[in-house]
């Protein structure tokens, strides 16, 4: 004899959460390919370490960066508009793609784009790209 149940409870709906990618890249090695994308330049905007010896040879993974990034009032401010530009975005659109550029891609837009990361994670998958970290 075989017993067959089935499951009549209602599933709850999926919950699908947005999905957005962040690129960091340096210009030198290149712009993003163009299709849709509108990178953002920080070039002007973030001070930059590599000006520094004793930073020069870390990455924007590293908190000493970050820390000397969000010193800066503006690089703050700049990442709290871009945080709100992107979770606004996220509401309306299923994925999006942000690339975030600097003259070498290793400090500045390493940093920009984890820091980001950290403020988007809990409303949105995030997967992070940093094209030129290694060159």
């Amino acid at each position: 004899k075989v017993t067959v149940m089935a499951d009549t409870e209602p599933s709850a709906p999926a919950v699908i959460r947005p999905q957005l990618t962040l690129t960091s890249f340096g210009y030198k090695y290149g712009a993003p390919p163009p299709e849709g994308i509108s990178p953002y330049d920080c070039r002007t905007i973030v001070r930059n370490p590599f000006r520094f010896p004793k930073l020069r040879r870390l990455s924007g993974k590293d908190q000493e960066i970050k820390d000397f990034l969000l010193a800066c009032g503006s690089t703050a401010r700049l990442i709290d508009r871009l945080v709100g530009e992107l979770k606004e975005k996220l509401t309306t659109i299923p994925a999006f793609h942000l690339w975030i550029g600097c003259h070498g891609g290793k400090h500045r837009s390493v940093a920009l784009v984890e820091l980001i990361k950290d403020r988007i994670q809990p409303d949105a998958d995030v997967t992070v790209v940093h094209r030129d970290l290694d060159k």
